[in-house]
């Protein structure tokens, strides 16, 4: 993965054909929730509410979909 993109967008350009369905489906899903994104720790970071909810990655071998813990 690209560790300077800048935009969500350019870290979607980065990823492999293989994951990149995925990740786009998933991404739209979380936009049609109504969380905001941006990047940050070089990672898609979805928030809603001005926190932190779940961040999105994807790697050589996989993907990531992690929660951040307390967030209400």
């Amino acid at each position: 993965m690209n560790s300077k993109s800048k935009t969500v967008d350019e870290y979607a350009s980065s990823i492999s054909d293989e994951r990149r369905a995925v990740f786009d489906y998933i991404r739209e899903v979380l936009l049609d929730m109504g969380f905001e994104e941006q990047i940050k720790w070089r990672m898609p970071v979805y928030s809603i509410h001005g926190r932190n909810s779940i961040w999105l990655g994807a790697f050589k071998l996989g993907m990531s979909l992690s929660f951040f813990e307390g967030n209400r």
